[in-house]
């Protein structure tokens, strides 16, 4: 912890010396560093900042990026969403406020698509630029990834779940936390390795048999799974 502690600060120091060279409040340049990172991840392309906060249908909306290239065959959706701390020590995110901040861009994506909401909005805002770019090209979705991009430390066991769908549109969301990023600026890995709990998130184990003998060097097992 001693060593993501002192990542951190150094990786705090570097977000406030671009946002004082580019004239950003330290928000913006993290936003900023993030979507170079997640571009050179390969998570998204064609990153573009979008602030916009809001309300609909009494649910909190708010977007603060976006990915769409109207060229990619995949039509994935990707936007972003930013959790920003100045703490000098690491914080930490747990899975139901990433859920919370993350049910945010379903509810911008919901919003985008009502067009009370829609005209509601200033015409030459980034909101609205955004919203009527996923009513123009709704039919061209096929996928929509959330992203959450945080300086706090996330206390999920995995950085990728599917969500559910908007309409017959899968969803999923991506973590992107203190740990992760330090992993890719250190060594370019950008995957955490998926770890499931099957007894603790479905309720109840796997059974499987044993198709080892004894003695053998290595255990083997055998299970179903229903697809």
């Amino acid at each position: 912890m001693d060593e993501l502690n002192e990542f951190h600060r150094e990786f705090l120091a570097e977000v406030q010396g671009e946002a004082d060279a580019q004239g950003l409040i330290t928000t913006e340049a993290f936003l900023e560093k993030m979507g170079d990172i997640l571009d050179e991840a390969g998570e998204l392309s064609s990153f573009a900042h979008c602030y916009h906060e809001g309300t609909f249908k009494r649910k909190a909306v708010q977007v603060d990026g976006y990915g769409w290239d109207a060229d990619e065959e995949e039509g994935t959706l990707n936007l972003v969403i930013s959790d920003f701390h100045r703490d000098a020590e690491a914080g930490a995110i747990d899975k139901t406020e990433a859920n919370r901040l993350l049910s945010r861009l379903v509810q911008f994506v919901m919003a985008a698509l009502d067009r009370d909401y829609r005209e509601g909005l200033e015409e030459s805002s980034q909101a609205y630029a955004l919203a009527d770019l996923i009513r123009r090209n709704w039919k061209k979705v096929t996928k929509i990834k959330l992203i959450l991009v945080t300086n706090r430390l996330n206390k999920s066991r995995t950085d990728a779940q599917p969500v559910g769908k908007i309409g017959e549109i899968p969803v999923t969301s991506n973590v992107w936390d203190l740990a992760r990023i330090q992993r890719f600026i250190e060594a370019g890995q950008t995957r955490e390795d998926l770890v499931i709990d099957f007894a603790e998130d479905f309720g109840e184990a796997i059974p499987v048999l044993r198709a080892s003998y004894d003695g053998a060097p290595l255990e083997g097992y055998i299970a179903g799974i229903p697809g």
